[in-house]
C-alpha cells in the first residue's frame, strides 16, 4: 500500500490549464465564429443543392413527358386502326386525338406537360401487301392514312415536342433549354 498523499511513479505535474468555460466572453466568441463559419458554408452549398434538385425533377419530368408523348401515339394509333377508305377517319382526326392526349390544344384539357409549342405528328404505316403509305419512322413522306390492302397492315403514329426546362435559366448558357421528347406507336388496322 502507498502511504498518504504519495503518488504512483507515473505522476507527472502539470501547468494549471483554464477551462474555457472560465475565461471570460469565450463561449460567445466561439459560437458567434462558428455560426459566421456555418452561414457561408451553407452559402456556399445551397446553390449546389438547388441545381441538382432541379435537375432532378427536369429529368423526372423528361421522363414524365416520355410517358405521356408514348400513350397520346398509342392513343393515336389506335384510332388509325380503323382507317381505312369510307370510315371517316384520316389524319387529322388521328392528330386531332393525339393532340387532345397530350392536353395540347383542346379547350378543357389540363397542359400538363407545359409546351409552349404545337407537337410535330406525323402518321404512315405498311399496307397488307408491304406497300409504304405516308410518313414511315425512319423515312420519310406526306402524312396519310391506308388507302386500299388496309386490313393486316400497320399504322404509325410518330409524336415529337420540345419540352420546356425548369433549369433553362441555367442550361440555356450551356446552349439548350429544352429536351426533345419522341416517341412512336404502331398498330395493326382491322
Amino acid at each position: 500500500m502507498r502511504a498518504a498523499g504519495k503518488r504512483g511513479p507515473a505522476y507527472v505535474p502539470r501547468a494549471p490549464s483554464l477551462s474555457p468555460v472560465l475565461v471570460p466572453g469565450y463561449v460567445e466568441r466561439w459560437r458567434r465564429k462558428a455560426s459566421g463559419q456555418a452561414l457561408v458554408e451553407f452559402a456556399f452549398v445551397v446553390p449546389i443543392l438547388l441545381v441538382l434538385f432541379l435537375g432532378i425533377v427536369d429529368f423526372g419530368r423528361a421522363y414524365y413527358a416520355g410517358v405521356v408523348a408514348e400513350q397520346a401515339a398509342r392513343e393515336g394509333a389506335r384510332l388509325g386502326m380503323g382507317a381505312s377508305p369510307g370510315t371517316g377517319i384520316g389524319v387529322s382526326e388521328i392528330q386531332t386525338q393525339v393532340r387532345n392526349a397530350l392536353g395540347y390544344g383542346c379547350g378543357g384539357c389540363p397542359n400538363w406537360l407545359g409546351l409552349t409549342a404545337a407537337p410535330t405528328l406525323n402518321v404512315g404505316g405498311y399496307e397488307n401487301d408491304g406497300t409504304q403509305f405516308g410518313w414511315v419512322r425512319g423515312g420519310s413522306g406526306a402524312n396519310a392514312v391506308c388507302s386500299t390492302n388496309c386490313s393486316g397492315g400497320q399504322i404509325q403514329v410518330q409524336v415529337s415536342f420540345s419540352l420546356p426546362l425548369y433549369t433553362g435559366f441555367l442550361t440555356a448558357r450551356l446552349g439548350f433549354s429544352s429536351i426533345t421528347i419522341t416517341s412512336w406507336a404502331t398498330a395493326t388496322m382491322w
